[in-house]
């Protein structure tokens, strides 16, 4: 009997574009949220349908460019279950936080995508497959996380505060 090595699959990395594309496309405000948070955060979309309004705050950015500050505590998702809860701390367009803040006016404790993670997550993967017919979710986390490597962003940064990955010495 042959045995066989399988690659594990790789999705290609979302550009920017591509994510501000896809909430252009997504069919609601909950799919556009979800598409939004994954990439401001580099969370899996899994990890964004738990959230609740609570978790999710937005101020004015003091610093420029010009938008707002957004901070997004991950409290019951698969890295909590493993290490320490989190915050991300990340920048949003006027545009997106527009998008966001109508979500947030619900009492904190309340689903962010009530009765409907899964919908929100379907519908947010398919207006990125809309966008490019090879992105999947995962091409979303995947390409957010380069785009900080490519600005710049420490290392220790992104795997202390965003992809939550032990780090490789």
């Amino acid at each position: 009997r042959a045995v066989h090595s399988e690659q594990p699959h790789v999705p290609i990395a979302a550009h920017l574009s591509d994510a501000i594309s896809a909430v252009a496309a997504a069919p609601d405000l909950r799919a556009k949220a979800m598409l939004i948070l994954a990439w401001t955060t580099t969370a899996r979309f899994g990890d964004v349908a738990q959230l609740q309004c609570g978790d999710v705050r937005i101020c004015e950015a003091t610093a420029a460019p010009p938008g707002f500050n957004v901070q997004v505590a991950f409290k019951r998702h698969k890295t909590a279950w493993v290490r320490d809860p989190h915050t991300c701390n990340a920048w949003l367009s006027a545009e997106w936080a527009a998008v966001l803040r109508p979500l947030l006016q619900r009492a904190p404790e309340s689903p962010l995508f009530p009765r409907c993670e899964t919908l929100a997550t379907k519908e947010a993967a398919q207006a990125l497959k809309a966008v490019n017919p090879q992105l999947e979710a995962r091409s979303i986390r995947r390409g957010a996380l380069q785009a900080m490597a490519a600005e710049g962003a420490s290392y220790e940064l992104i795997c202390s505060n965003f992809s939550r990955h032990a780090k490789i010495d």
